[in-house]
C-alpha cells in the first residue's frame, strides 16, 4: 500500500536534512483549513519556531510534487530590549510556484524557500514577544532614552506577564507591563500610571520625560 503524504515528508526529512536542522524545524502534515487541502508545514515540537513556507497538496493520492503549491511568506525581525528578545511581524506578503515532475528540482526549489523565509520565532518562545504594542514602546523608549548609554532595557515574562524593565541614571528602578490592554509603569515598586497599551508614544514620552526631569535635577544639585 503507498501512503504519498508520507512519501513527502520523508523526502523532505532525506534531502533536506540539514537545512531543516540549521532553521530548527521539521516536516510536518497538516490541513488547510480554508480549502480543505493538505498542506505540508516547518515548524519545531514545542511550535515556538516555524518556517513561513507551505506546501499546498491537491492530490493526497498520487505520489510526487506535480500539481502542489509552494508559498512562501514574509516577516520582519525586530530587536526588542537589550537582552536578546525579538518580535516578528507578518508582512502579509505570499509568493506562490507550482512545482513540476522533477522531484529534484521542486525539492531544491522547497530548499531555497526555506533558507530565503528563515525561521520565526513565535509568541511561544521565551525571548520573543508577540505583542507589537510591547515591541514598539519598548523601542520608543529606548529612542529617547538614548542619551543614557548606562541604561539597559531588559525585556521578561513572568506568570505570562511580559515587561521591559531598567534602572535609571538616578538608580531607580522602572517596570513598564503589559496586561489585559494596559501598560502598568511602576517606579520603585510604586504604580506611577497606566496607560492603554496601544499608546507606545505616550508611555515612552511619560516615562523619558520623568527619567530627564530627574537627572537635570541631581544634576543640578537640588536633590
Amino acid at each position: 500500500m503507498k501512503f504519498p503524504n508520507l512519501s513527502r515528508v520523508g523526502q523532505l526529512r532525506r534531502h533536506l536534512k540539514s537545512t531543516l536542522n540549521d532553521l530548527g524545524v521539521q516536516a510536518k502534515l497538516g490541513m488547510d483549513r480554508t480549502h480543505g487541502e493538505l498542506l505540508v508545514h516547518f515548524q519545531n515540537s514545542d511550535g515556538t519556531v516555524f518556517a513561513p513556507v507551505w506546501i499546498s497538496v491537491p492530490d493526497t493520492t498520487t505520489d510526487g510534487w506535480e500539481g502542489c503549491e509552494l508559498l512562501k511568506g514574509r516577516w520582519s525581525k525586530y530587536e526588542v530590549g537589550h537582552n536578546g528578545w525579538t518580535f516578528y511581524r507578518d508582512l502579509h506578503h505570499i509568493s506562490e510556484e507550482t512545482l513540476g515532475t522533477d522531484s529534484l528540482i521542486a525539492l531544491e526549489k522547497i530548499r531555497a524557500a526555506l533558507v530565503s523565509a528563515g525561521p520565526v520565532l513565535t509568541g511561544k518562545h521565551p525571548t520573543t514577544t508577540s505583542n507589537q504594542h510591547f515591541m514598539e514602546a519598548a523601542q520608543q523608549l529606548d529612542d529617547r532614552l538614548i542619551l543614557y548609554d548606562d541604561v539597559v532595557i531588559e525585556c521578561r515574562r513572568e506568570n505570562g506577564v511580559e515587561s521591559f524593565n531598567f534602572e535609571d541614571p538616578c538608580g531607580r528602578t522602572w517596570r513598564i507591563s503589559f496586561e489585559a490592554g494596559k501598560a502598568i509603569i511602576q517606579l520603585d515598586g510604586e504604580v506611577f500610571s497606566t496607560l492603554p497599551w496601544d499608546q507606545s508614544a505616550a508611555i515612552a514620552t511619560l516615562v523619558s520625560d520623568e527619567v530627564y526631569d530627574a537627572v537635570v535635577i541631581r544634576d543640578a544639585g537640588l536633590d
